[in-house]
């Protein structure tokens, strides 16, 4: 990503002119001298910098745009697979509808990644066929490579029949340049795993587009700190004693402590989204019971069931402070959730936010005789 990038300031314009490889290995994409340079926009795409390439260049054809691009030190001959966070210029919105789009990937003599009209991924028969043959996804989705790139980012993942080349960012043998945008590349010259290749597009996704990266569990033990990376986690299970950070966690089911029936407390730092039809499990030993700190925004985004297991005690208990949050949004959503539990049999338990709280209310059932 633009992390690895070697810059110099003329004219307010942080211009590229190196770009490495971020394995160290010594491998770098480079701007040729006395070539137009790409450059960098920060804060651009979810809040990250991108290297922009500048407007569509194809003087054969009468298109005089900027044309920036980066010769790589090396060719790669063996491409099997690539993820890019990619997006075209918006002045390619304007060129002729047969005017094929600038090319993923470049090479000095040949072209493999030879792009289609109107946006197109490839072109046959141009494009080689171990890429027309192979498997194509765009923002998570399975598409063809004859799929039309809408405007703005996206993420672009290919996995080829067989080996492809290239060498260069954003030019087309001696023909087009520039016209495109690139937050992140990654080129595999091996075949990954259908469980890679998804981690992959998942990570890629939450840091580029914000978009929710999915986990079936996760579970922080006591005195554990687990530290997820940013943007949007969907949790299907959320369990355990310990500490959870990310930018945002939403979860279908919560449940605080180690060990079943026992009482725990779970800290989460981050924003923390309660899916509808939510489930949250709570244990009661008195006067402990299951607790969840939340060092950020608290949403309930619509109805959800709160399971209660333990005793509360004898009498009128005492409201029970199941979270704690610096912010809530969704309160009015609370009334969509029920209470399950033997405490039920006994007791009318309403979920309530009181101050920077959500507790459970415990009002006796049947009749109440009060004598002075």
């Amino acid at each position: 990503d633009p992390g690895s990038l070697s810059l110099v300031f003329e004219n307010g314009t942080n211009f590229v002119t190196q770009w490495r490889d971020t394995r160290t290995n010594g491998v770098t994409a480079f701007a040729a001298a006395d070539a137009p340079r790409p450059f960098l926009r920060e804060n651009f795409q979810n809040g990250l910098p991108v290297v922009d390439f500048g407007s569509f260049h194809y003087p054969g054809l009468n298109i005089m745009g900027y044309g920036g691009y980066l010769n790589w030190s090396e060719s790669c001959t063996g491409i099997r697979e690539g993820f890019m966070v990619f997006s075209d210029t918006p002045d390619t919105a304007a060129i002729p509808s047969n005017v094929n789009s600038s090319f993923l990937l470049g090479h000095n003599s040949l072209y493999g990644f030879h792009r289609g009209f109107e946006g197109a991924l490839l072109i046959d028969p141009y494009a080689s066929a171990n890429l027309r043959n192979g498997s194509w996804n765009v923002d998570g989705q399975t598409v063809s490579f004859s799929h039309q790139l809408a405007a703005g980012f996206h993420l672009i993942s290919f996995a080829t029949t067989g080996p492809v080349t290239a060498s260069r960012f954003a030019r087309d043998r001696q023909s087009s340049a520039g016209g495109q945008r690139l937050a992140e590349v990654l080129i595999y010259t091996n075949v990954l795993s259908a469980g890679f290749r998804q981690g992959m597009q998942s990570h890629l996704l939450g840091k580029w587009k914000n978009q929710a990266r999915s986990f079936a569990q996760v579970r922080a033990t006591g005195g554990s700190m687990i530290t997820l990376a940013a943007g949007v986690m969907d949790i299907a299970l959320l369990e355990g004693s310990g500490a959870v950070k990310a930018s945002r966690i939403a979860v279908d089911l919560l449940s605080p402590g180690d060990v079943a029936g026992q009482v725990g407390a779970l800290s989460v730092t981050g924003d923390l989204d309660f899916n509808d039809g939510a489930v949250v499990t709570i244990d009661c030993i008195p006067p402990a019971c299951d607790s969840i700190d939340v060092d950020g925004m608290l949403s309930i985004m619509g109805g959800g069931t709160f399971v209660f297991s333990g005793s509360v005690g004898t009498g009128i208990p005492e409201p029970v402070a199941v979270f704690t949050f610096d912010t809530v949004t969704g309160a009015e959503n609370l009334k969509n959730w029920s209470v399950m539990g033997e405490v039920t049999a006994h007791y009318v338990v309403k979920p309530r936010i009181v101050g920077n709280q959500l507790m459970l209310i415990f009002l006796p059932k049947g009749t109440v005789i009060l004598i002075r």
